[in-house]
């Protein structure tokens, strides 16, 4: 009898022990196995955000479940953004050739210049005019600049006048000769 209690003893030991070593594995690998799926869903949606797109999500362990579905909706909205930036930038560009097509039908020579003087466009008409290539356009950091070097556009500038206020304001000379902001 003594001998069935030790025998019951030392299982309960062992069963203990290995108890103990199985909690212990589980304590440092669950955490892991849990939290890196998390951690590489967050990097997916990080590259999302910085529009990297092309960065794909494989779960290697959480396939069928729904972390596994979570990452895979995350790829199929990475794809959906993607087209949707292919297709806006070619509506975009379509637009802008458009808009250029529209500014060389024009008979006059027209210059699009921002609230800080920098040229945005113009037509064929006005390069010609200037004598200066579309790529020279693009180049010019401002039409002071593009004034200085063309002494036809320094004369049609200084009849506008160089100060913003003069050429802003509602009476300036350009009105003279039938010319409007836009």
């Amino acid at each position: 009898m003594q001998e069935s209690g030790y025998r019951v003893a030392f299982y309960l030991a062992l069963l203990g022990m290995l108890g103990l070593i199985g909690g212990t594995v589980l304590v440092f690998t669950l955490p892991g196995y849990l939290a890196n799926p998390l951690l590489e869903l967050n990097e997916k949606i990080q590259a999302v955000m910085a529009e990297n797109y092309d960065h794909k999500l494989e779960l290697r362990y959480h396939a069928k479940d729904e972390v596994g579905e979570l990452a895979a909706s995350i790829n199929k909205m990475a794809i959906q953004l993607k087209n949707y930036e292919r297709s806006r930038l070619a509506q975009l560009w379509h637009e802008n050739q458009l808009d250029e097509a529209a500014l060389d039908a024009l008979p006059l020579g027209l210059l699009v210049l921002d609230t800080q003087y920098q040229l945005r466009q113009s037509n064929q008409k006005a390069r010609i005019w200037l004598g200066i290539t579309a790529e020279d356009m693009k180049n010019t950091p401002s039409i002071m600049v593009l004034a200085a070097q063309n002494p036809a556009l320094g004369r049609l500038w200084n009849a506008f006048g160089q100060e913003e206020e003069e050429f802003l304001a509602a009476d300036t000379p350009a009105e003279k000769y039938g010319w409007k902001k836009i």
